[in-house]
């Protein structure tokens, strides 16, 4: 078993529990080829690091430690970094997985654990959206949102999209300020589909595809084809800490 540790700011907190980990876990250090990721921060670094490591997620657990303001990914504090280390150190751990998006363009291709956007901040943009092939209808407005229920909780959670329990598979698909009047219908309501559905949307003046953090050019004609991967990422639970309680601690 092989381990690493990411991290993203430099402050004393962070360095300290960095340092800790280090001096305390028996596993060999690897940051290229790990076994488990023990990332201190944020869900968003808990993000970024799904993202470098998505080559080989199949093998990797995640730990998160949490220094951040949001939680929904990371398990442990720096309080109980005596139970991440023996948890490790001893093998013993409950695993909890996560579906990721999985989704691909003219140009690119890529997975992400919250959300992809197709937006046009500038221009109203016109979609077609397509469900298993069948045309399904068209939006025009600033964009669209698709997440996975991890995802739920994030940017299509501000869309006044679904709230969606983490342990379901489904896809949501939001609709980013959109046009709705005798001239242009859409639904206008967040749809959410299993997982056996695919989606693809085609479109003419998207500028850009927003995938989690990270952010690619569309081209003047392209489409995006999505589905639930089958990739999934695991992580290493601390307690029975349920789906409600995470979002009462979060929200209310």
């Amino acid at each position: 078993m092989k381990y690493a540790i990411y991290f993203r700011k430099q402050d004393e907190v962070t360095l300290g529990i960095v340092d800790e980990i280090n001096k305390r876990i028996k596993l060999e250090y690897d940051e290229t080829n790990p076994d488990i990721v023990i990332t201190v921060g944020g869900d968003g670094t808990i993000i970024r690091a799904v993202n470098k490591y998505i080559d080989i997620i199949e093998k990797v657990t995640f730990f998160g430690v949490k220094t951040g303001h949001l939680g929904f990914y990371t398990n442990f504090t720096k309080d109980s970094l005596n139970e991440l280390i023996e948890k490790i150190n001893d093998n013993i751990f409950d695993i909890e997985t996560h579906s990721l998006l999985e989704w691909k363009t003219n140009k690119y291709s890529g997975y992400a654990i919250n959300e992809i956007t197709i937006i046009n901040p500038t221009a109203t943009q016109i979609v077609d959206v397509f469900i298993d092939n069948d045309k399904f209808e068209t939006v025009r407005g600033t964009g669209l949102c698709i997440s996975t229920p991890n995802g739920s909780t994030a940017f299509n959670k501000s869309l006044d999209g679904p709230v969606v329990d983490h342990s379901l598979e489904c896809i949501i698909l939001s609709e980013i300020a959109s046009l709705n009047s005798n001239a242009y219908r859409s639904l206008n309501s967040p749809l959410v589909l299993s997982t056996n559905h695919r989606l693809e949307l085609k479109f003419s003046n998207a500028n850009f595809l927003t995938s989690d953090h990270l952010k690619f050019e569309l081209d003047g004609n392209d489409f995006v084809k999505c589905i639930l991967s089958k990739k999934k990422v695991k992580f290493g639970k601390r307690d029975n800490t349920v789906f409600i309680d995470r979002i009462k601690k979060a929200f209310l």
